[in-house]
C-alpha cells in the first residue's frame, strides 16, 4: 500500500504546476493529492477554525474599527498563486496547509513519549536487561515508525514549510505564531533527516541483511537490493532528493510555468536512466514499475507543454481553443487513471502472491507435522552436511526473490530431503505388501 501511494505521488503532484487545467482534470487530481497525502481527519472542519480561532476574534475587532480590515485579512490568507490555493496550499500558513499530517506528527511525538517506560516495564517484567539508552528511548518500533512517517510525509512537510517561509510572523493568539516556530524545525529535521538516513546506511553497508539492521532500519531498503549494485540502496534517498528539488522548482518558479515543466521533465528523465541503470529494486516488476510511472510523469508534463503553448496566462473566457484544451484535459485524465489502474493491478498481484506463499507455507507446515511424529518414533536424523550443501545449492541457482518465496524454497528443499530418507530408512513392517493370490497360497 505504502509503495502504491509512493508511486502515485510524483504524478498527482503535478496539479501544483503553473499551468490552466481544464476543470475535471483538476478536480480529478485535486482528490488524488488529498488521498495520497492520508488527509483523511478533515481537519479544515474542525482542527483548523479552532487553531486559528483567534484570527476569527481579531478579525471582528479589525471589522469594527475599520471596513478594509476583514478584506485585507482575507488577501493575506491567500495561497502564494491560485494553481497551489486551488490543490490544497490554500494558505501561506504552515499547519493549515499541513492539515492531517500535523495531527500524524504530534501523535507520533506523543507516541514516543508513553513509549519508553512501557517497554521498560515490560522489559523488567521478563528481567531482560537493555543493552543500552537507547533501546529504551527509542525502541525498535518508534524508529521504523518515524522512518516511515518521514518517508511518506515528506512532500507535505516541505512543501507546507518552504510556502511558510514567504509569510513567517508572529502574531498573538494565532497558529500563525506556531507555524513561525515550527517552519525552521521542520526544515532543518528534514534536512538532517536525509543526511542521517544515507549515513546510516553507508556505516551499515555490510550488514543491510542482518536482523539487528533490519529489525530498526528496514524502511531504509525495504525492497531494495542490499548486496548487489553500488548505489541501490540509497534509492530512498535519492527519491528524498527529488522531492526537496521538486519542492524548489514548484514553490520558488511558481511564476514561470514553462520552466517549471522543463525543469520538472529533465529531473523526470534523470530519474528514468537513473533505474535503468541501477536497476534498484530486488523484484523486476518493481523495476518495470518504476519505469513505466516515469513514463506516465513524462507523458503527463508534454500534455502540459501542449497546454501552456501560446495560452499560459490567459482565462479561459479570452482564448478560443476549447475544445483543443478539452481534449488536452481528456488526455491527462487517460493518463492518471491509466496509471492508477496499473498501480492498483500491481498491488492486487502482490497481495495474491502473499496469499499463495501463506497457503504453501501452512501446507508444508502440516507435512513436515505428519512426519516429525515418524522422525521422534525412530530416532530419524537428517545428515547435515547434505541439507547445508542442498540449501546453499537451492539459494544460489533460485532467482533473487522476497525472503518469503526463499524460505518457502527452503522448506521444499528440507520436506522433499525428510522424505527421501524415509523412504530409504523405513523398517521392513511400515511397507504394505500386496495381497497373496490363490495360487500363492
Amino acid at each position: 500500500m505504502w509503495g502504491l501511494l509512493n508511486d502515485l505521488s510524483f504524478l498527482t503532484i503535478l496539479t501544483l504546476l503553473s499551468v490552466s487545467v481544464p476543470g475535471i482534470a483538476q478536480l480529478i487530481q485535486s482528490t488524488l493529492l488529498n488521498f495520497i497525502y492520508l488527509d483523511i481527519l478533515k481537519t479544515d472542519q474542525w482542527f483548523i477554525p479552532w487553531m486559528f480561532q483567534g484570527d476569527a476574534k481579531s478579525a471582528e475587532v479589525e471589522r469594527r474599527i475599520l471596513e478594509e480590515s476583514l478584506s485585507e485579512e482575507q488577501d493575506e490568507d491567500k495561497g502564494l498563486n491560485d494553481y497551489l490555493d486551488a490543490n490544497g496550499f490554500a494558505s501561506t500558513r504552515l499547519i493549515k496547509n499541513l492539515q492531517s499530517t500535523f495531527l500524524y506528527l504530534l501523535a507520533l511525538i506523543g507516541l514516543s513519549i508513553i513509549a519508553p517506560p512501557i517497554v521498560y516495564v515490560i522489559k523488567r517484567i521478563r528481567k531482560q536487561t537493555p543493552k543500552s539508552c537507547s533501546e529504551i528511548l527509542l525502541p525498535n518500533f518508534i524508529v521504523g515508525l518515524y522512518i516511515r512517517f518521514f518517508i511518506q510525509q515528506f512532500s507535505p512537510l516541505i512543501f507546507s514549510a518552504v510556502i511558510n517561509m514567504y509569510d513567517m510572523k508572529v502574531q498573538s493568539e494565532s497558529g500563525q505564531s506556531l507555524g513561525t516556530v515550527l517552519t525552521p524545525v521542520i526544515l532543518a529535521g528534514l534536512t538532517v533527516g536525509v543526511i542521517a538516513s544515507y549515513i546510516s546506511i553507508l556505516k551499515n553497508r555490510d550488514q543491510l541483511e542482518s536482523r539487528t539492521f533490519n529489525q530498526r532500519y528496514n524502511n531504509l531498503v525495504q525492497g531494495l537490493k542490499t548486496q548487489e549494485g553500488t548505489w541501490a540502496p540509497y534509492w530512498t534517498v535519492m527519491i528524498l532528493v527529488r522531492w526537496v528539488l521538486t519542492a524548489l522548482v514548484l514553490i520558488g518558479l511558481r511564476n514561470y510555468g514553462g520552466i517549471q515543466i522543463c525543469l520538472m521533465l529533465l529531473i523526470s528523465l534523470l530519474v528514468q536512466a537513473g533505474s535503468l541503470g541501477i536497476r534498484p529494486m530486488n523484484d523486476s516488476w518493481e523495476n518495470t514499475m518504476i519505469i513505466a510511472n516515469e513514463g506516465f510523469v513524462s507523458m503527463y508534463l508534454y500534455v502540459m507543454m501542449a497546454l501552456s503553448s501560446g495560452i499560459d496566462g490567459r482565462s479561459e473566457v479570452e482564448t478560443k481553443y476549447y475544445n483543443y484544451r478539452d481534449m488536452c484535459g481528456l488526455a491527462l485524465v487517460g493518463v492518471v487513471f491509466l496509471s492508477i489502474f496499473l498501480n492498483f493491478t500491481k498491488l492486487i498481484m502482490v497481495f495474491v502472491d502473499l496469499i499463495r506463499i501463506k497457503i504453501k507455507r501452512t501446507r508444508l507446515r502440516a507435512i513436515k507435522m505428519r512426519k516429525t511424529d515418524y522422525l521422534m518414533s525412530s530416532q530419524f536424523l537428517l545428515n547435515p552436511t547434505t541439507l547445508t550443501n542442498t540449501l546453499t545449492n537451492t539459494n544460489n541457482t533460485m532467482p533473487k526473490k522476497n525472503q518469503e518465496e526463499v524460505q518457502v524454497a527452503n522448506d521444499v528443499v528440507v520436506t522433499d530431503l525428510i522424505e527421501e530418507q524415509i523412504k530409504i530408512s523405513r523398517p521392513p513392517y511400515y511397507v504394505r505388501r500386496k495381497p497373496l493370490s490363490k495360487s500363492e497360497v
